[in-house]
């Protein structure tokens, strides 16, 4: 149970590292009463009939990895975090699934702006387009975290390879 409780610590203070990076991603809200129209989610690439696919992802001007991925057929940005023990995803991004924060199981979380609360869920689908994977373990942000989504280990431990090379990237499956 320590063990569980310090990895979970680990991946909630990375959270907390990356919270600010990605709180200046976010935009203003539509003013009520003023409709938007919902994107249709993106087609998903050619994967290869073998199964298998590789993903490259160019390191930003921060040196930090991000990329838009399909959860259950939602578009959604992340920031892949190879030291975070877990995917995590925001309330929002919970909510747009049909998720509920309030039905998983609670997970005390210590980050660099404190403890809070955050549930466990299960993703139906992580599609890259050329990488895809069902029922991806993951844990859903308090609401008061912001727009915070990390594709973390959950993730990356089912992958055959991640590799880093020139500011590069590399995930294979």
């Amino acid at each position: 149970m320590l063990k569980i409780a310090l990895i979970f610590a680990a991946a909630a203070g990375a959270l907390g590292l990356l919270a600010p990076q990605l709180l200046l991603r976010l935009q203003p809200a539509p003013a009520a009463g003023v409709a938007v129209a919902a994107a249709a989610p993106a087609a998903p690439a050619q994967r290869r009939a073998d199964g298998f696919g590789e993903k490259s992802i160019a390191a930003d001007a921060g040196g930090q990895y991000s990329l838009d991925v399909l959860i259950g057929g939602q578009n959604v940005h992340m920031m892949v975090d190879t030291g975070a023990t877990m995917v995590v995803i925001s309330a929002a991004v919970a909510d747009r699934l049909g998720l509920s924060p309030e039905a998983g199981r609670k997970w005390r979380v210590h980050t660099a702006n404190g403890d809070s609360i955050a549930t466990e869920a299960l993703l139906p689908s992580v599609d890259l387009g050329t990488i895809y994977m069902k029922d991806v373990p993951a844990l859903i942000a308090p609401r008061d975290a912001g727009e915070v989504n990390l594709l973390g280990a959950s993730f990356l431990k089912r992958l055959a390879g991640v590799e880093s090379r020139n500011g590069v990237l590399v995930l294979r499956q």
